[in-house]
């Protein structure tokens, strides 16, 4: 028993170096990035600093992570991996400087995601954007088959059901997802130009230049990409979309209402070249009885009828009112809590 306690310890020890070293790693410089433009204003000497100080950081990280080398080199859009075998040994004949800043930029943002993804709140506890419903196993099947199979899917269902939070978590957690929050004046040229900026790429006046362009560069990286509030995309945008995810096999993920689901059909079926390359979909249902009470506690149901967002707003109405004299599992508090919303 003492045997087992102490090799509990030392095992919980090395847990804790290991986040603190992480921790160590992501701090270095507080993630704060130089543009490229301004690393190239620097003079020559610290530039070579600038690219053995990352080159030590991709060192660590490969061994701390895990992760290989080829892997790291997709991500970056070093697909054949030879640049980064180059660049670690010191012998890259390329473009140093831009390299490190690649590698700088995807391995702060990798460590940044990771602890969040291992950081769960206070406030995720109390709006439920931790859970593990039907709704989000089937949704993140959805995205799973895409990335397999590097096809299309979508996820899709009444407003409040959880889609943007399954989109929000997704992305957290996988350093290599690009999410796209599209609104009412998402225009094609718009979609365009966000992918752009995200991928940093020069910004073409023409727009088939700048689909060639971008689906080149997924090609090269080992990218997802989720498109949230996919409604709001007018039909150029979604058939700009195909065509990304057609040269680049890139996996992407449609998230929207059932007016979504409409838009991809199209009045007179004249959008099937998109709508066929969708590879699987799931419509969101909501939270069961069961669900609601596990996540939000009880009688919620009664008032929101399992819908993910009004229920985690009526769990906060709840807790504030107790603040005040209420009982927060009497059915009465939240009744009186439900008043305060339109539900």
């Amino acid at each position: 028993m003492k045997k087992e306690f102490e090799n509990q310890g030392i095992k919980e020890l090395k847990e804790m170096k290991k986040v603190q070293e992480i921790k160590t790693l992501a701090n270095n410089d507080n993630l704060e990035v130089l543009e490229l433009n301004e690393l190239l204003k620097l003079p020559a000497r610290e530039q070579e600093f600038y690219v053995q100080k990352i080159r030590s950081l991709t060192e660590d990280f490969l061994k701390k992570e895990r992760i290989s080398q080829s892997a790291l080199g997709k991500a970056i859009g070093k697909r054949d991996g030879s640049a980064l075998s180059s660049f670690r040994k010191g012998e890259y004949k390329g473009k140093n400087l831009e390299l490190a800043h690649d590698l700088e930029l995807y391995i702060k943002n990798y460590l940044v995601k990771k602890q969040i993804k291992g950081k769960v709140t206070t406030e995720q506890a109390e709006t439920g954007s931790v859970f593990a419903s039907k709704d989000k196993k089937m949704a993140e099947l959805v995205i799973d088959i895409a990335v397999d199979e590097k096809e299309m899917g979508i996820v899709y269902g009444s407003p409040g059901t959880g889609k943007s939070v399954i989109a929000s978590e997704y992305t957290k957690s996988h350093p290599n997802a690009i999410l796209i929050e599209a609104t009412l004046h998402t225009t094609a040229k718009t979609l365009l130009g966000i992918l752009s900026e995200k991928l940093r790429l020069q910004k073409s006046s023409n727009l088939d230049e700048n689909v060639r362009l971008i689906a080149k560069e997924l090609f090269k990286r080992d990218a997802v990409l989720l498109i949230d509030e996919g409604e709001h995309l007018p039909i150029k945008a979604l058939e700009d979309l195909r065509r990304i995810q057609d040269f680049s096999s890139v996996p992407v993920i449609l998230f929207g209402t059932q007016i979504l689901m409409k838009n991809l059909l199209g009045k007179n079926g004249e959008l099937a070249q998109l709508s066929s390359r969708i590879g699987s979909r799931y419509e969101m249902r909501g939270l069961d009885e069961a669900e609601c009470q596990s996540f939000f506690g009880e009688h919620i149901f009664t008032f929101t009828k399992g819908n993910f967002r009004k229920s985690a707003k009526l769990k906060k109405r709840v807790a504030k009112l107790a603040l005040h004299g209420g009982d927060p599992r009497d059915r009465e508090s939240v009744m009186e809590a439900a008043k305060m919303m339109f539900l």
